[in-house]
């Protein structure tokens, strides 16, 4: 066996083997890797791949991304973007022959720190690797019939406002036009400032949406009397539907809008055979997110990551702790074109 790097953006055999592991996702594939490197210049992915001398057959896989940042210093991420992206190997062995060519490209590329973000920690990292952020992560088991499904939502912050939304006359409906997709992004900006978060650049949901297949990459619109209400992204995996993006406003709340959205997109992710719909991501802090993905029969897991670094790492941190409350604070107060550069500057570098 030997680790072999495949410098090509799309590679058949490698999304072959990606759509055959138990733990791929379409942060894994190559199209992804063309979405990211599309949206954002200054990352490059990397494949890592284990083959059989014999017949050239993959044996395991991790991809890492090179993300170059003058202000956190450059790094490799597995991947940039994702909720996670587990290495794909069977055994500690494949893992560490995979984690030490990481280590030897890292050094290649002047990268002093190693970021891999895991659902699973079912292999054992080698001395070195310590555990980074830790998150909480959502999901809902969509294999029971639909009413089954509907009825052990929560009556008062879920079902009821999905009643609401319907009888007002509120549909949902897939939408993959660039008008629509500039509207949510719209809509985007606006929550993302309020909460004191970094608009993240349209170029980035151009790219997944030029990148990613119809089924990959889907958008549904809530519409009433012809105006659009909200909307939400996902992405899908395979048998996983991934919550991304939902964007409404104040009429949107108190119209039930996003539950609409919420139990459409599940009902979307049934028609497609997804046997899992992921909430994404969230905070540990975020108590407010936290309480409200409860309310849709979620199973809730870690999200654990791992990270080697080159010296101390103490520094990193604390400009990551320094950086952020006065990101936060500095954009809910500044005007929208200032949000929008200050968002792809932060984007720029968080990676």
């Amino acid at each position: 066996m030997r680790v072999v790097r495949i410098d090509s953006a799309r590679h058949p055999a490698w999304d072959r083997f990606v759509a055959d592991a138990p733990g791929g996702t379409i942060y894994h594939s190559s199209r992804w890797r063309v979405a990211i490197e599309t949206a954002f210049p200054h990352i490059r992915g990397h494949f890592l791949a284990l083959i059989n001398e014999g017949d050239e057959r993959l044996l395991a896989a991790l991809p890492v991304y090179e993300v170059r940042s003058w202000i956190l210093g450059n790094r490799l991420v597995s991947a940039p973007y994702a909720n996670w992206c587990d290495p794909l190997v069977e055994n500690d062995s494949q893992l560490a022959l995979l984690l030490g060519e990481a280590r030897k490209l890292g050094d290649e590329l002047g990268c002093r720190q190693l970021d891999i973000r895991c659902r699973r920690l079912d292999q054992g990292f080698p001395e070195g690797w310590e555990p980074a952020e830790t998150w909480k992560h959502h999901l809902t088991d969509l294999g029971p019939a639909p009413e089954i499904l509907f009825s052990k939502l929560s009556r008062t912050a879920v079902r009821r406002f999905i009643r609401k939304a319907q009888a007002q006359g509120i549909e949902v409906a897939a939408d993959d036009s660039l008008e629509g997709l500039e509207d949510f992004h719209k809509r985007l900006g606006v929550l993302r400032k309020r909460l004191g978060l970094p608009i993240i650049p349209y170029r980035f949901f151009q790219s997944l949406r030029a990148s990613l297949s119809k089924d990959e990459f889907i958008q549904l619109v809530a519409r009433c009397d012809g105006q659009r209400l909200g909307a939400v992204i996902g992405l899908r995996s395979k048998d996983v539907f991934h919550l991304e993006f939902a964007a409404g406003g104040a009429v949107a709340r108190d119209r039930g809008v996003m539950q609409l959205l919420y139990w459409k997109a599940m009902e979307q992710a049934r028609s497609l055979g997804c046997k899992e719909f992921s909430f994404g991501r969230t905070s540990v802090e975020n108590t407010g997110l936290l309480a409200y993905k409860r309310h849709w029969n979620t199973t809730e897991e870690d999200l654990s990551g791992v990270s080697w670094a080159a010296g101390d790492r103490s520094d990193k941190n604390r400009l990551r702790t320094f950086v952020r409350p006065i990101a936060s604070w500095s954009l809910g107060r500044l005007p929208d074109p200032v949000c929008r550069s200050l968002g792809s500057l932060i984007y720029r570098h968080w990676g």
